[in-house]
């Protein structure tokens, strides 16, 4: 695998992904191109600490359907050696099973895992978790069937981890805003800069909530000034609620969620690999994103401006 190649790829689809002003998370398409990027079965997990969860895949699996399916999935679920990793380390990375230590299992994960799944050649698993709190989680899981997921696979999947946290927010941002209007053409992620600032939040937080650097903050907001036609903050929060661009009845602290991002864990024993995961993830996507001129394309440029 060309790990240089494919990320230049998924930065692409970044840019084009946080262009639109979406509020739904575009958890079909970021399927399709996980398993065309790994050539693997790609699967959406979610999962809520009230026991409901959904579980959505790429492509259909021959002989795994319906109540199989449900079956399936609860059981995997209940002794599975990826969910007790990301529960013993708080180390919210991408992982394979074939890497958790086999200490941190239960008697019968593993062997769980190859009853259910080797009959549908899907006994080797990546997951790329994007949210996961006390309250639940949503991850993507990759799976295959023979060798595990080589070091660039997993490596990929960790540059790629970030941008999909990315997306995230800014969708869940988005979702505030109860309409589709905007007179002025606000790309996706100018609208979220321009919610949260909405909500009272300084450049910092609004660069704290949507995974970016402060500077690109400012920049996004010297866009959205010049497409309002105002100079300051208090004046393009009035004219964005004047034209129903923002939902001023959302305060600041409805950036919570019952599921935090990845980069949001609350700091404890486990800390230093969240930490990790925030340096890791911000360090490579800034970096990337600089030295191709600001996330590799011009689409890019002109959707993050970082």
């Amino acid at each position: 695998m060309d790990v240089r190649t494919q990320n230049a790829r998924w930065l692409d689809l970044a840019a084009d992904l946080v262009t639109l002003p979406s509020a739904t998370m575009p958890h079909d398409r970021l399927l399709t191109e996980l398993s065309a990027t790994f050539e693997s079965l790609a699967s959406w997990h979610f999962q809520d600490v009230d026991g409901s969860f959904r579980f959505d895949l790429s492509h259909p699996v021959l002989g795994l359907a319906g109540a199989d399916l449900d079956a399936w999935s609860r059981a995997n679920r209940s002794t599975h050696p990826l969910l007790f990793w990301f529960q013993a380390t708080l180390d919210p990375r991408p992982m394979t099973i074939e890497r958790v230590p086999r200490r941190l299992v239960p008697a019968g994960g593993f062997a769980l895992v190859r009853e259910l799944c080797s009959p549908y050649g899907l006994e080797r698993q990546l997951s790329i978790p994007y949210e996961i709190g006390p309250s639940g989680s949503r991850a993507f899981v990759l799976a295959q069937s023979g060798e595990d997921y080589s070091a660039d696979d997993v490596r990929l999947a960790r540059l790629i981890q970030p941008l999909i946290a990315l997306i995230s927010r800014q969708t869940t941002i988005l979702a505030r805003v109860h309409t589709d209007h905007d007179p002025v053409g606000l790309t996706g992620r100018e609208r979220a800069v321009l919610q949260l600032l909405s909500e009272g939040l300084t450049a910092q937080g609004i660069a704290h909530a949507l995974v970016i650097s402060p500077r690109t903050v400012h920049t996004h907001l010297a866009h959205v000034y010049a497409k309002l036609g105002v100079s300051d903050r208090l004046r393009a929060v009035a004219l964005a609620d004047e034209h129903g661009l923002v939902n001023r009845s959302t305060g600041a602290g409805a950036e919570a969620r019952p599921n935090q991002v990845v980069y949001d864990a609350p700091i404890d024993r486990g800390s230093r690999g969240w930490s990790l995961a925030v340096s890791e993830g911000r360090s490579q996507t800034n970096r990337e994103l600089g030295s191709r001129g600001s996330w590799c394309s011009t689409s890019l440029r002109h959707a993050c401006a970082a």
